[in-house]
């Protein structure tokens, strides 16, 4: 945690503080609701940037938002950094963030108050906790791109570089419906929107759900082709990019358990493609 926190040691041991404000919003996600409370009329606004189906009352998994001194956290050098968490059982600390989640509640204590920027450490903790939760009620937070071909939905799965931005920019080049460029979620076999992307727009994304039909590991290459891709390997793939869990050991055999319920029921496949290819009609006739 040093690593943005002056005094590790001083991370917050309980779920209290001095709230930012009032007002509280209940965010719908899959794994939610959640309940976000402590706000300000500011932060709200920058929750509903992010997050366009939301409420101001109701039940969900409560989360309370507390202040934090600029004084916590250590100065970050981000030029050229990519961003990642650190998360340690179940404490989060990132860029002017902490948090604790626990199983029927969590606490954020940060800095931020802006519009353009408050609704960023929302989601920095809302994606682990997803993952979580997802896991625990039967479905799968997946490192992806996912689309809509033929009617069916196609999970692109695969590290940063493997091309998951490429091919969604490819299907919506050809007038095809994209959830995600970056997480999607698998629930009842099926792909549920998120708003957690990479390079893409809200505005572009897919609303609805689409049954799951394939599960594709991305390959770059000279030419476009797809070959069928065995149940160990998908298997594989699924685990490989499923993130925050499959780094907690505790939830491993959960975890391996739900890939090969997602495996058996869904199609497995390898995508070669080319940058500036026609992946389309492949994908439309698999």
């Amino acid at each position: 945690m040093s690593r943005f926190l002056r005094s590790p040691s001083l991370f917050p041991a309980r779920m209290s503080g001095e709230p930012w404000g009032t007002e509280t919003v209940v965010i719908e996600l899959p794994g939610g609701p959640f309940r976000v409370s402590g706000l300000t009329d500011e932060q709200v606004a920058s929750i509903g940037d992010r997050f366009p189906k939301r409420a101001t009352a109701g039940d969900g998994y409560d989360i309370a938002v507390f202040r934090a001194s600029p004084s916590d956290f250590q100065p970050v050098e981000t030029k050229g950094w990519e961003y990642d968490l650190e998360i340690d059982g179940p404490a989060i600390v990132g860029m002017d963030l902490m948090a604790r989640v626990e199983a029927d509640r969590a606490a954020i204590w940060t800095t931020v108050t802006s519009r353009d920027a408050f609704w960023g450490v929302v989601e920095n903790v809302l994606r682990p906790l997803v993952a979580r939760r997802l896991l625990a009620e039967g479905g799968l937070l997946v490192h992806g791109a996912a689309a809509v071909f033929n009617e069916r939905g196609f999970l692109f799965c695969g590290p940063s570089g493997a091309g998951k931005s490429t091919v969604a920019g490819l299907a919506i080049a050809d007038g095809r419906e994209v959830f995600s460029d970056d997480l999607n979620a698998i629930v009842d076999q099926s792909i549920v929107p998120l708003p957690f992307t990479g390079d893409l727009a809200a505005k572009e994304l897919r609303s609805a759900p689409a049954p799951l039909h394939t599960i594709v590991a991305l390959e770059k290459g000279s030419s476009d082709a797809i070959r069928p891709l065995s149940v160990p390997q998908t298997v594989s793939l699924l685990v490989r990019c499923s993130p925050y869990v499959n780094r907690d050991s505790a939830l491993g055999q959960t975890l391996l358990d739900r890939a090969v319920d997602v495996a058996r029921t869904a199609r497995g496949a390898v995508l070669t493609f080319r940058r500036d290819g026609d992946v389309c009609p492949i994908l439309d006739s698999w």
